[in-house]
Order: structure tokens, then C-alpha cells, then sequence
């Protein structure tokens, strides 16, 4: 498996960056590995009330005021309900990686911050389909360096009503499912990021079925 990412990043000759695989090398990198995208339908209660979603602004996702307003709106819903230690950092400026991370505060204080990513998420002011590839890859990419207990997810948004998860899980599926509540997506977000809250590999949350990750080097 390491060594089709390895491969798929060295066809890249000009500039490493997810962003711009082509269809063809991700359908590529799919049918080599293996690997089969799966979705689900979310199936809960979605209450009336729900937070605000984010206002964009008329600039680009990566135009710094942008970035400092959707960090503040993310530590303002997700924030406190994040698992002790895991913080919410904006990485968009480093070259070929996602725009946010959860990770854990002590590998960022190690300056180790690939070695406790919990999450990776893309930002779009509209989610298409050809962003989904890129999402896909950078959570295996980052599922790679972390510990044993860390099932990376990734997360693709509009931070309005288009919350895309992924995760992995076995029989090489690259599971996926679309949730439209901010709310629910968030609380979502906090269970597949604690990695502490349960011993096994399940994730529960009603309406959904049974949430079974894997890690990439287990499949």
C-alpha cells in the first residue's frame, strides 16, 4: 500500500499536491490497491434547531482572513466538544497538505504534528465530486504516520449543509456518508475523533449503522 501512494506521488513531477491527481491516477491508485468506495445514508432525527452555518466571504478558502474567520467558527462549535488534547490547526499553508487538522496538542508542541492527526478536513465554499479524490488521499496519506490506535477520518465540507465523512474499513472500503445538520456532523466529528472513548473499533451514532475503522496498513 505504501508503495502505490509512493508511486502516485512521484508521478507528480512538478508539484506534489493532492489537489491535483487527475481521475485517472486516483481510478488508478483504486483499482491497484484494491480499494472500493462505499456510501451510506444517514437515517437519524435531525432536530429544528441548529447552529449558524459559516458565512463565507466573496475571497478565496485560502485568503487569510477567510481562514481565521472558519478557524474562529470552528472553535466556536467544535472546539469545546473536542476529546481533551486534541486542538483544531489550520496547515492550508503548508505545501501538499489538507487546510485543517484535529490533532493532538502534545505532537504540535513536539513539533511531531504528523505523528497525532486525528482528522484532516477540506474546505469548499461548494463541495463537488472531482474534490473527493483529494480528500480520500490525504487521510491514507496521514492514516500512515500515526500510532496504531488512531483511525485517521477525513472530512470534506461547505461548513453549511454538505458534511462529507470517509473513513476505512475492511474488505478495503473507503466508506463514506453525507450529513446535511451542522450539529449532528460536528457531534459526529467528536466520536470519530476520540479515539479513547471505546476499546473496540465501532463508532455509534443513531441513524447510522455501526462505524467499523480500520487502519490503512491493516488492509
Amino acid at each position: 500500500m505504501r508503495q502505490e501512494i509512493k508511486e502516485l506521488r512521484e508521478e507528480k513531477i512538478e508539484k506534489v499536491s493532492y489537489s491535483t491527481v487527475s481521475s485517472a491516477q486516483f481510478s488508478s491508485f483504486c483499482m491497484q490497491s484494491g480499494f472500493i468506495i462505499q456510501s451510506l445514508e444517514y437515517k437519524g432525527n435531525l432536530p429544528r434547531k441548529d447552529i449558524p452555518a459559516f458565512n463565507w466571504s466573496k475571497y478565496a478558502e485560502n485568503f487569510v482572513e477567510q481562514r481565521e474567520n472558519i478557524l474562529n467558527y470552528l472553535e466556536e462549535h467544535l472546539g469545546e466538544k473536542l476529546p481533551r488534547n486534541v486542538i483544531i490547526s489550520e496547515v492550508a499553508s503548508e505545501r501538499g497538505t489538507t487546510d485543517l487538522i484535529l490533532v493532538e496538542s502534545h505532537s504540535v508542541d513536539a513539533l511531531v504534528k504528523k505523528a497525532g492527526v486525528r482528522a484532516v478536513i477540506e474546505l469548499k465554499k461548494i463541495v463537488k465530486s472531482s474534490h473527493i479524490k483529494q480528500i480520500i488521499l490525504e487521510m491514507i496519506a496521514a492514516d500512515l504516520f500515526v500510532r496504531d490506535e488512531i483511525k485517521v477520518f477525513g472530512l470534506l465540507t461547505d461548513l453549511k449543509s454538505a458534511w462529507h465523512f470517509f473513513w476505512l474499513e475492511e474488505g478495503k472500503k473507503i466508506m463514506t456518508v453525507k450529513m446535511t445538520h451542522r450539529n449532528k456532523a460536528l457531534d459526529f466529528a467528536c466520536k470519530l475523533a476520540d479515539v479513547y472513548r471505546d476499546q473496540s473499533k465501532e463508532v455509534n451514532l443513531i441513524g447510522l449503522q455501526k462505524v467499523q475503522r480500520v487502519k490503512i496498513r491493516e488492509l
